[in-house]
């Protein structure tokens, strides 16, 4: 607030330190450029509105400044309080509500599912699908089978049974393809990777490491996630090509024709 000098004569902390000639409303008149740097930083619009409000007032009863001096300030509080709402509204965006966030959800997920549906029911006849891809698919077909709106749950139930199928025909080729590049990474270790059964579901570790239990047992602790992320039901291990005996471990995985 302005500081009262004698009646009609306030100071006002304009930066030119000028005096300005009114009678007192109240016993002290706040002077508008205080308005400006104190009440305009608060951001609170209604009192700003009230303080234009009560210099009009002040100006009819008074006359303490001419009319063209009080449109010039109206004019610049007006561009001042635009711009004080301005900083409010960016300073405080509205925050979605659950609903909405649920809303976003569902919609982004049945938009995910409708990207994968055709790579499920036409698969490429000439290339394989990934593990990384078939883990993918299988955990945004299990979101929609277990989403509580109608459309995405049905969409989901309906691609079930596509994808186990296609995981069926690409799982023995994945497992192929992983005993190869191990099997190359091993090479300077004079390590051998073999794979056997039906549907390539034996892996067979051969090399003069394996001479020893304990390097059998770290070996088995090191690779065992991912054997049975593969679905392999079988690992073996040899010190040597030809060699009678063998240790070996089950591996409890899942079926080729589940999903992950």
């Amino acid at each position: 607030m302005s500081t009262v000098l004698e009646e009609g004569r306030i100071k006002s902390n304009h930066p030119k330190n000028r005096f300005y000639k009114a009678k007192t409303y109240n016993g002290a008149i706040p002077f508008y450029s205080e308005w400006i740097t104190s009440e305009t930083k608060t951001g609170s619009s209604e009192r700003f509105l009230g303080h234009l409000v009560l210099l009009f007032d002040v100006w009819k009863k008074h006359k303490f400044i001419t009319m063209k001096k009080a449109l010039f300030v109206l004019s610049i509080t007006s561009l001042l309080f635009i711009s004080c709402s301005e900083t409010e509204i960016k300073q405080e965006p509205k925050t979605p509500t659950q609903e909405e966030l649920k809303t976003i959800e569902n919609s982004s997920l049945y938009t995910e599912i409708l990207l994968i549906e055709p790579k499920i029911l036409e698969p490429s006849k000439t290339s394989f699908v990934g593990i990384e891809d078939l883990y993918s698919y299988s955990k945004t077909i299990k979101k929609g089978m277990g989403s509580d709106i109608d459309s995405i749950n049905k969409k989901g139930m309906s691609l079930k049974e596509p994808l186990k199928k296609l995981i069926n025909n690409n799982m023995a080729f994945n497992r192929k393809l992983w005993a190869k590049e191990l099997g190359d990474a091993l090479w300077e270790n004079d390590i051998d990777v073999s794979i056997s059964g039906k549907h390539n579901e034996v892996v067979t570790f051969t090399g003069g490491l394996f001479a020893s239990n304990r390097n059998i047992k770290d070996f088995e602790l090191k690779l065992i996630d991912k054997m049975r992320e593969l679905r392999f039901k079988r690992s073996q291990y040899k010190w040597f090509d030809g060699a009678d005996e063998m240790t070996y471990y089950d591996i409890s995985s899942k079926k080729d024709d589940e999903l992950f």
